[in-house]
């Protein structure tokens, strides 16, 4: 697991994510989660106007953004591909869901319109697997402590992208203690005029070795 958060605003769509690669590995009698390999978890899809997410098994991310990228349309991201990957990873998710159970993010602007909505292979949250569900105001996964570190990022004028960071480290920071978080905080953020990405956060994880936080399990 990672993080994956949405928040959308008007006619925006701002994903954070972090960028460790992580593998569970007993240190002193305690399942952690140690850090492998650092690799973004967003692919930019600019001529439909959105990024896609993904959260998984690294050798798993590349099958399932190739098929996600190929969608003609955002009509069949949300009709066909969920039951492309259905046939794919129905059986295999359930049979082995540390291996096969994913999320899938979609987050963009459509006519001046922020959407996004989440499909995933595992019953995750209370989601039926592979049935696509609408995000409508936001999603922050893992679960924040305090769910106002997400307010205040809407600050209209000159201080909104600095509005915007700080809210996004402030919820990084906090899933951070959840053992699953690390790397390098990065926020990606889709308009009518574009898709723009940068590295808002880095944090001083070492290869091979547990990620700072909790018990990681």
């Amino acid at each position: 697991m990672s993080a994956i958060n949405v928040l959308l605003g008007a006619g925006e769509a701002h994903i954070v994510t972090d960028g460790a690669g992580t593998t569970l590995v007993n240190f002193t009698g305690t399942a952690k989660r140690a850090l492998v390999m650092s690799y973004p978890k967003i692919l930019p899809v600019p001529h439909l106007g959105l990024a896609l997410v993904f959260r998984g098994r690294v050798g798993l991310q590349s099958a399932v953004l190739f098929r996600a990228a190929r969608a003609r349309t955002v009509e069949d991201l949300r009709e066909k591909l969920p039951q492309e990957l259905r046939r794919s990873y129905r059986m295999r998710a359930k049979l082995l869901p540390l291996f096969y159970g994913f999320d899938l993010v979609v987050a963009g602007v459509r006519d001046g319109k922020e959407f996004a909505f989440i499909v995933s292979s595992v019953p995750t949250y209370g989601l039926e697997p592979f049935i696509p569900v609408e995000i409508r105001h936001g999603l922050c996964s893992p679960k924040l402590s305090d769910d106002a570190l997400a307010d205040g990022w809407q600050t209209p004028g000159r201080d909104r992208s600095r509005s915007l960071d700080a809210a996004a480290c402030r919820i990084l920071e906090d899933q951070r203690s959840s053992g699953i978080v690390g790397a390098f905080g990065q926020i990606t953020s889709v308009t009518q005029f574009g898709i723009y990405t940068r590295i808002i956060k880095r944090w001083p994880d070492e290869l091979g070795k547990p990620l700072a936080g909790g018990d990681g399990v």
